[in-house]
């Protein structure tokens, strides 16, 4: 699965070659899902916000890639990630920025937020891909009431629609949802990053802090914004405690096309969630007219052992139980009989999500004598000499278990260690 990640167009001051660019560019990335975290327009009139819209439904239809692309869905919103229509366009999820909704980007006006909601309506804010098993929400953090700065806030109602989501989508879809990839996309910056103390208070997110502990508390991975044009890669985390290692990856991208992008010049990025489950950040710097074709640098928010681990957790969490360690070794006599044994330590019982498994669990096991799939002659000297043959043997490749524990082994919840080979 990937997501295209723009932000801070600033239409109306805006590098009109690079985003043409990016119309040629975006279909060969074959996106699932555009988002776009804020700062649409540089001034919030009507006219460049429509001028913005416009400008993503024809992204939206190039990136499709049935001859006749439907229109993004803008308008209807779906709070519990209800499944659309099954189109080939990606799905679009659009956030206002502090430039969408005040005037010159600091100074609010309700007038300004009405232009944003008649142009782009009522906005879906959740996406849910059940067989990718990713969840992306985004907040409106451009809601700092009449204060003239560019701060942003997450208001307390909009964190418990995001707790009632959540809760939603668990009921539906059990550990699938619990044990998703979790986005959350917003405008403004949850931590500080590339500016300095003088700056801050004017810019970040004020309750911060509220915003991190909840989405601690959820299990969100990944946090994406925009805002200050900084393209930037941080971590947070709560570690004080043994039993509480969570912690949450956040990045940045710059301008997509501002005419004074900064040092970091204009960027978008494109997240990739792999079958696996690895996930990795790739950013395209733009130079010039148009953005580089390979990506500038790669950022890994999910490493494949990350994502292994919370396969095998989701693996417990279905079936009930778990091995801490299985051996798997043979052993071999003199008349070249070979037996194979499994040694299962370390069970744990849990709770399981399938209700029959909390009265009664069944678990595998094997017995009784097994050829093995490779046979070796020894000769006499060698018998008496006690010579190791075999792939039971320490230096030879592991035996596979999947073959006496069908279906087990494939979904996920038996851990194996080394072959451990004895004469």
């Amino acid at each position: 699965m990937r997501i295209l990640h723009i932000s801070d167009l600033h239409i109306g001051h805006h590098n009109p070659h690079l985003l043409a660019n990016l119309k040629t560019r975006a279909p060969v990335l074959k996106p699932n899902l555009i988002l776009v975290t804020g700062d649409l327009a540089h001034h919030c009139d009507e006219e460049s916000l429509a001028g913005a819209r416009d400008y993503l439904q024809e992204l939206a239809q190039l990136c499709s890639q049935s001859p006749n692309g439907v229109d993004p869905q803008l308008g209807s919103r779906s709070p519990s990630g209800a499944k659309q229509p099954e189109t080939n366009q990606p799905k679009l999820l659009v956030i206002p920025g502090n430039h969408d909704c005040s005037l010159w980007g600091w100074v609010p006006v309700s007038a300004t937020q009405r232009e944003f909601r008649k142009v782009f309506g009522e906005l879906p804010s959740s996406h849910f891909f059940p067989a990718e098993q990713v969840w992306i929400y985004g907040f409106n953090s451009a809601t700092h009431g009449w204060s003239v700065r560019s701060n942003g806030k997450i208001l307390g109602d909009d964190l418990k629609e995001f707790v009632a989501v959540a809760t939603q989508l668990r009921k539906e879809h059990g550990t699938k949802f619990d044990y998703a990839y979790k986005i959350v996309a917003l405008h403004h910056h949850p931590v500080p990053i590339g500016y300095d103390d003088k700056h801050a208070r004017w810019l970040t997110l004020l309750n911060a802090a509220e915003f991190l502990e909840e989405m601690i508390k959820l299990d969100v991975d990944l946090i994406v914004h925009g805002h200050e044009h900084v393209h930037a890669q941080a971590t947070f985390g709560r570690g004080l405690l043994k039993d509480d290692d969570k912690q949450l990856t956040i990045v940045s991208v710059g301008s997509l096309s501002h005419l004074k992008p900064g040092k970091d010049n204009n960027r978008f990025n494109l997240i990739h969630i792999e079958p696996h489950g690895e996930v990795y950040v790739d950013s395209y710097e733009g130079k010039g007219a148009t953005f580089t074709t390979e990506y500038s640098d790669r950022f890994t928010a999910c490493t494949r052992h990350q994502a292994e681990e919370r396969k095998f957790k989701q693996a417990v969490a279905d079936i009930g139980y778990a091995y801490e360690r299985i051996e798997l070794y043979s052993q071999l006599n003199m008349d070249g009989d070979a037996f194979r044994i499994v040694n299962c330590k370390g069970l744990h019982l849990h709770q399981s999500s399938q209700p029959i498994l909390g009265r009664r669990i069944a678990l595998p096991r094997t017995s009784g004598y097994i050829d093995l799939p490779q046979v070796f002659e020894l000769d006499e000297q060698s018998q008496r000499r006690g010579d190791r043959a075999g792939p039971g043997c320490l230096d030879s490749a592991p035996l596979d278990l999947s073959g006496f524990l069908p279906g087990y082994a494939e979904r996920g919840a038996l851990r194996f260690c080394r072959c451990v080979g004895r004469a």
